[in-house]
């Protein structure tokens, strides 16, 4: 199939019930979506009841909050009478059905406790006992009675939103989760309103994004003195969200693709595609921003029943996965139905595949990471075959990490994603718009294709090419030709083959069958008709890699 549809692919996480509003979002509401999404294929079976709603009251929630899931009482504030017990422990814990926690490591609230009832980001009265936890074990392991078995734990019905007000400073509270997640329901696990670095900041010096061959750029932009990379900005001009990816010198930096805001938790296949933003200009004002650290070790949700759209699941949003130990040293393990918005992350990513990892029902089991700045690497833990599932990336930035990034499952890269850390492909990889500022090595397979935004193109800086190697094949099955397609320097002078930018190419004629070598792979060859100095759409190294043109 020649196209290839981004999000037919994600089929991961939201659900529709009614909750809280989101945190206010200075840069506006998301525009329009500007790629065809199409709907996910689903059966006539029901998808069951919906999340619930919350029908308590303020004193019913604190003091099921307060209720551990063994009864035992749990908060400093005085238990209330119980007149007679006429029912058992009942399945679901009333510490599970709570929809709103809070977390205050740094306890910048002055009131952070674990025998509060965790359940309000303000301090009551003294004594009260109202106000946020210090840890998120006390959450896990008391309020949940999360101890590791069984492994989906707890059972969530709701929506359900996990904030830290505060970030980590040491890894003395790690984040484990392993959650299930019934009826449509999805957990939030959210750093709180970002700190705010500068407020205001004019532009200048900007550079649009070029993806044109001879022309090729990221956005950049002079941010002023308290630019710093890993900063999350926030255009209030022109309403988006971008990271600040590399420092050119000068206050000057490289910028993501600026993508449209995302609420979470998604509930439509269209919320997983923002808008690329693409007006950013001097003298606009964005702010810079610094999002909480969030110590995120290991997270996963087996989604036990899809909402209506099946968007489903575990979101990490906006808060940056911290590394106690400095940035790149440890890992976050990641299992299925885990999306990531707007985050950035310390540690290097471990995606599991889904049979190791829970998640499997409904294909959520996808991971998708949406405007996320990855700056530790990443690899993933997929064989290929049944029960490997998708990591999708749209848009942000990988870095450079210590050893790089490797890919053993499938992989999906669009809107424009930055891959700044060198990769080595073993499983698949299909792209969209994509940035080279590194090397590519594929031992398998990788194509470019019109996933989501567009029909793809890959540009990049410098001398970075893609190398393919053993017997890999690279697939060019846009319907524009390579010369449009190749447009990173890198790529102009020729996608290497086993090492080195020339190959063969077939007349495929039964009597005789001509074959030239010592073709430069340029787009240009790759286009023309085969001959001497043509590939006519597919090229070769004798008993090694290959590049070919389906479309």
């Amino acid at each position: 199939m020649k196209t290839i549809l981004l999000l037919s692919l994600i089929v991961l996480v939201s659900a529709c019930s009614p909750q809280p509003p989101p945190k206010p979002d200075p840069s506006g509401p998301a525009g329009p979506v500007a790629v065809d999404v199409p709907t996910r294929d689903t059966d006539s079976r029901s998808r069951g009841a919906p999340p619930q709603s919350e029908t308590r009251t303020p004193t019913q929630i604190a003091q099921a909050a307060c209720t551990g899931p063994n009864g035992v009482w749990l908060c400093s504030a005085a238990k209330p009478l119980v007149l007679a017990t006429a029912v058992s422990t009942p399945i679901i814990p009333p510490s599970w059905t709570i929809a709103q926690w809070y977390i205050d490591p740094a306890n910048t609230t002055t009131c952070a406790s674990n025998t509060n009832n965790g359940t309000s980001s303000t301090c009551g009265a003294p004594g009260s006992g109202i106000g946020p936890l210090s840890t998120y074990q006390e959450l896990n392991a008391h309020r949940w009675g999360c101890l590791g078995n069984p492994l989906d734990c707890p059972r969530l019905r709701q929506i359900t939103n996990i904030t830290f007000l505060s970030s980590h400073s040491d890894n003395s509270d790690p984040v484990y989760a392993a959650v299930a997640l019934e009826a449509g329901a999805s957990l939030t696990i959210q750093g709180g309103p970002p700190t705010v670095v500068t407020s205001g900041v004019s532009l200048s010096n900007t550079t649009a994004k070029n993806r044109a061959a001879g022309s090729n750029s990221l956005l950049i932009t002079t941010l002023g003195a308290t630019g710093a990379v890993g900063q999350l900005l926030q255009n209030t001009t022109h309403a988006s969200r971008a990271w600040a990816y590399k420092s050119l010198g000068g206050n000057s930096f490289d910028i993501t693709q600026p993508l449209a805001a995302v609420t979470v938790p998604i509930t439509t296949s269209a919320g997983y595609a923002p808008s690329e933003v693409d007006t950013w200009a001097n003298s606009d004002s964005v702010n810079l921003l610094q999002p909480i650290k969030v110590n995120i070790a290991q997270v996963q949700a087996n989604v036990t029943d899809g909402s209506t759209n099946f968007t489903n699941g575990l979101f990490l949003y906006q808060l940056t996965i911290y590394d106690p130990a400095g940035a790149g040293d440890d890992s976050a393990v990641l299992g299925g139905g885990v999306q990531m918005v707007e985050c950035s992350s310390q540690r290097s990513m471990v995606f599991l595949p889904a049979t190791t990892s829970g998640g499997a029902n409904n294909n959520s089991a996808n991971r998708t990471a949406i405007n996320v700045l990855n700056q530790g690497g990443y690899g993933d833990g997929g064989v290929g075959g049944v029960g490997t599932r998708t990591v999708i990336w749209i848009g942000g930035a990988l870095g450079t990490g210590l050893f790089g990034s490797v890919i053993y499952g499938r992989t999906i890269w669009d809107a424009d994603f930055i891959m700044g850390s060198s990769v080595n492909v073993l499983g698949s990889l299909l792209m969209g718009f994509v940035y080279l500022d590194n090397q590519l090595f594929v031992n398998t397979f990788a194509s470019v294709s019109n996933v989501g935004y567009g029909a793809g193109v890959i540009y990049g800086g410098g001398s970075n090419t893609i190398n393919m190697q053993a017997q890999g094949h690279f697939s060019q099955t846009t319907t524009n030709t390579y010369v449009s397609t190749f447009t990173a320097p890198g790529l102009v002078t020729g996608i290497k083959l086993n090492g080195t930018a020339a190959g063969c190419s077939s007349s495929n004629a039964n009597n005789p069958d001509v074959i030239n070598c010592a073709i430069t792979t340029t787009p240009a060859h790759l286009d023309a008709a085969q001959g001497t100095a043509g590939f006519g759409g597919y090229g070769f190294f004798p008993g090694g890699a290959s590049v070919g043109n389906t479309n």
